[in-house]
């Protein structure tokens, strides 16, 4: 990977060693404030403020191409961005914000953070997202917020760990929040995706981490009727898929459910879904390759109604087979326990 990096600093260095920097700024309103510091060469920032006390910031300090576009429609919204520590090249920020009290934060400041972009959408009020790639190498990041209080943070790559060729989205529109979501992505071709719509909330928690390659995880808790609900999913290694999905049951609010899905190894593969009343709970771990949890009838296990307790645990030898489990509870208070190993 290393004379990938070397060689793509070098291709694009001679093509911005003698270009100039370039600002553009529009506002329109009252008590709007904006602030552009370049320095470096080949940096474009383009600004556009419309309604009273929105706040700009943006740094670019850096030799490489990059750019920023910042769009805020309403009032005292914010908006701070970097690109500093010589990253790049052809690094995007893009913020577009529309309401009130709207807080929109991305940082791509690292030598080694190239190619990559973040996109920050926010409409409604109070809503904040914050997008970190240090050492992020054509990685996306997508925040895209509706609504009252929504949180959202996408971190790729870290001081002293990379993130390459990943890709982070969390979707969150509602009129109920505050909502949270967070994803953690260090390796190589991950994917995470959270969705927390549909009018869902208040207090819904989704958190996905991952370290390793190629892996796969969605959390899903957009419904109407799921309130005060936590998912995670943790993923170390490679290849590994889990799944989340914590919905109501029509009239019947989902509140308060917990799910944890755990995967340490290779190639192992978990979904839940967790639906139909409040206070279900569901543990999941998987060391090992090879690992399997699915429902009977479905590609994910079921616990429909409420109270119910679900724990697996499962522990397989490197490279496999793998163990193998099916689970369905209906109705109320029930509780599985499965624990498989080799």
């Amino acid at each position: 990977m290393k004379k990938v990096i070397l060689s793509l600093i070098a291709a694009c260095a001679m093509t911005t060693a003698f270009a100039q920097n370039s600002a553009s700024l529009s506002q329109s309103g009252i008590g709007n404030s904006s602030t552009t510091t370049q320095i470096g060469n080949a940096q474009t920032a383009v600004i556009s403020q419309t309604g009273n006390g929105n706040i700009n910031v943006n740094e670019q300090f850096s030799v490489f191409s990059q750019q920023v576009n910042v769009t805020q429609v309403g009032d005292v919204n914010e908006a701070y961005t970097s690109q500093n520590a010589d990253a790049g090249p052809l690094n995007l920020i893009d913020i577009n914000q529309e309401g009130t009290g709207n807080l929109a934060i991305a940082d791509q400041s690292a030598f080694l953070t190239i190619n990559s972009q973040a996109y920050i959408n926010q409409i409604g009020a109070f809503n904040t997202a914050v997008v970190n790639q240090i050492n992020a190498i054509n990685d996306v990041a997508e925040v895209d917020q509706q609504g009252f209080g929504q949180n959202a943070e996408i971190n790729q790559g870290s001081t002293s760990a990379f993130s390459t060729n990943s890709y982070a989205y969390i979707q969150q529109y509602s009129s109920f929040g505050p909502q949270f979501a967070l994803i953690n992505q260090l390796g190589d071709g991950n994917q995470a995706y959270v969705y927390q719509s549909a009018d869902a909330g208040p207090n819904n928690f989704a958190t996905i981490n991952q370290d390793g390659d190629g892996n796969i995880a969605v959390i899903d808790q957009s419904d109407f009727y799921t309130l005060g609900t936590t998912a995670t999913i943790n993923q170390t290694g490679s290849s590994n898929q889990a799944a989340i999905y914590q919905l109501g049951g029509g009239a019947t609010f989902s509140n308060g459910s917990i799910a944890t899905i755990t995967q340490t190894g290779d190639f192992n593969f978990a979904a839940l879904q967790q639906s139909g009343g409040p206070g279900n709970f569901a543990d999941i771990t998987q060391t090992g390759d090879g690992n399997v949890v699915t429902g009977i009838s479905t590609f994910y296990a079921v616990q429909l109604g409420d109270s119910n307790s679900l724990t697996i645990s499962q522990t397989s030898a490197t490279g496999g087979p793998g163990q193998y489990a099916q689970v369905q509870q209906l109705g109320s208070g029930n509780t599985g326990v499965i624990t498989q190993s080799n």
